[in-house]
C-alpha cells in the first residue's frame, strides 16, 4: 500500500545557472541544505520536501561553441550541459541533453562509451556523424582527444571543459 505521508517522494527542480557557488548561498541562506556539490552540479535541499539541482552552465564553452560551431554542426556535449547548450545555440544539435527518461537506451550506451572512454567511443562519434565535443574537464576521454593522430583538434579550453572539433 502506498504511504500516504507525501514527503516521501520529494519535489525537485533542476535549474540552470551562470554561478552554481552564488545560487546555492542563496538557497543556502533560505534554509536549504546542500547535500552534494561537484563541478557542474550542486544539490540543495530543504528537509525532506523539495530537492534543487543547480547546473552550473559553461560561459567559456558556449561562446567558443557560439564562434567556433557553424548551425547544424552535430555535437556531443557534456549531458548536464545539453539542454544549455540546444537553449542557448539552438541551430547547433547536441547528442543527449538532461532529459534522461525519454532517451533510448542504446542512445545512453553510446555516449557512456564517448563520456566515459569506452573501447568503442571512436565508432560511436563515426556513426553519429558528430562533428564536435563539448567535455567536461574530468573526463577521461581528454588526453586521448588532445593527443596527435586522434582525429579531433581543440579550440578551446577553460577550467569548465574543453570544445573539439574533428582534424
Amino acid at each position: 500500500m502506498p504511504s500516504e505521508d507525501p514527503a516521501t517522494m520529494p519535489a525537485y527542480v533542476k535549474l540552470l545557472v551562470s554561478d552554481a557557488e552564488r545560487a546555492a548561498s542563496f538557497y543556502e541562506l533560505l534554509g536549504f541544505t546542500r547535500v552534494h556539490h561537484d563541478p557542474v552540479f550542486v544539490h540543495l535541499r530543504w528537509a525532506p520536501h523539495a530537492d534543487v539541482f543547480l547546473v552550473a552552465a559553461p560561459p567559456g564553452l558556449t561562446a567558443a561553441a557560439q564562434a567556433h560551431l557553424q548551425p547544424g554542426t552535430r555535437t556531443l556535449v557534456h549531458q548536464p550541459w545539453g539542454s544549455w547548450f540546444e537553449f542557448a545555440l539552438p541551430d547547433i544539435p547536441v547528442f543527449v541533453d538532461s532529459r534522461i527518461e525519454i532517451i533510448p537506451a542504446d542512445v545512453w550506451h553510446d555516449y557512456g562509451e564517448v563520456g566515459f572512454s569506452g573501447a568503442q567511443w571512436k565508432d560511436v562519434l563515426d556513426r553519429w556523424d558528430v562533428q564536435a565535443i563539448v567535455a567536461s574537464a574530468d573526463w577521461e576521454l581528454l588526453p586521448v582527444l588532445e593527443a596527435p593522430g586522434s582525429g579531433w583538434r581543440l579550440v578551446y579550453q577553460d577550467d569548465d571543459g574543453a570544445l573539439f572539433v574533428r582534424a
